[in-house]
């Protein structure tokens, strides 16, 4: 009782008008805690207002150049592009076969998914193109982008004319751009102009997802960590190794009925040896 009169006593000399007061209640604002800055230590409105403000509010972290540029392109992106993402599930066995082929070390995932495909690219046009003004805009070049996690924040890196290359060859350009990407060497024109992108959110232990179209292209496909689950073989059960697909796209240019054609071909050629 006495440490609530002496509360109250506290209260009482502080100087504040009836309606600050009430103000003060309503927020949860001790005014004895309240230094006034009005005439002669007189508590304002604008006082108990900036009293109540949450205190993490006040430390703002402001976003650094490449998070501000990741930020606006995915929310431009989600803003302007009707989404559409499809899932589904492809046995991985003959990938991770084909990863381990390679002699000096193991094969990206990303540029067995890449071999893959390339030739539905050139098939089902409407993946390599991009809404413009009511129009389609085919590309007649093929430049693959691939997602990169760095220290700075997720990249995509663009291998240009990716058609013409022997798996060889893109893996090697791959790798070149992820270790630019990563130790910040990479070059604005390296970084730019993917017409599809792919992204292996399995690298880092992701299954499904909705990854976000980059802006100026019309799809992106992402693939998950590989891992043995039951499987239906010749009416029988078995274990196997399955990877989960993610399909995004844009429905101004692909209707459902092409998503799935697309995405049932891929899981074809990435289920057949490569």
């Amino acid at each position: 009782m006495q440490g609530d009169s002496e509360a109250g006593g506290r209260q009482s000399q502080t100087r504040a008008m009836p309606i600050i007061r009430k103000l003060a209640k309503e927020k949860g604002v001790d005014l004895t805690l309240v230094e006034g800055s009005g005439p002669g230590g007189t508590i304002t409105r604008a006082d108990v207002e900036n009293a109540a403000k949450p205190e993490e509010a006040q430390g703002l972290t402001p976003l650094t150049r490449v998070r501000k540029a990741i930020a606006h392109h995915m929310a431009e992106s989600w803003r302007t592009i009707p989404h559409v993402t499809v899932q589904a599930e492809v046995r991985a066995e003959n990938l991770l076969e084909a990863r381990s082929l390679r002699a000096e070390k193991a094969c990206p995932i990303e540029t067995l998914v890449a071999a893959a495909v390339l030739p539905l690219l050139k098939r089902y046009r409407e993946f390599n193109a991009e809404y413009v003004d009511g129009a389609i805009a085919y590309k007649s070049r093929f430049h693959l982008g691939f997602a990169v996690d760095t220290e700075a924040g997720l990249m995509v890196v663009v291998v240009k004319d990716a058609e013409k290359m022997s798996l060889e060859a893109l893996t090697t350009e791959f790798e070149r751009l992820a270790e630019a990407a990563r130790d910040r060497t990479i070059t604005p024109d390296e970084v730019t102009g993917q017409t599809f992108t792919i992204s292996n959110i399995g690298a880092l232990g992701g299954g499904h997802g909705t990854p976000i179209i980059p802006l100026g292209t019309s799809a992106i496909i992402s693939i998950g960590r590989a891992k043995q689950q039951p499987v239906v073989e010749n009416d029988l059960l078995a274990v196997g190794i399955v990877a989960p697909l993610d399909l995004s796209y844009d429905h101004r240019l692909i209707d459902g009925s092409l998503g799935q054609r697309f995405l049932s071909d891929l899981i074809t050629n990435l289920e057949s040896p490569l």
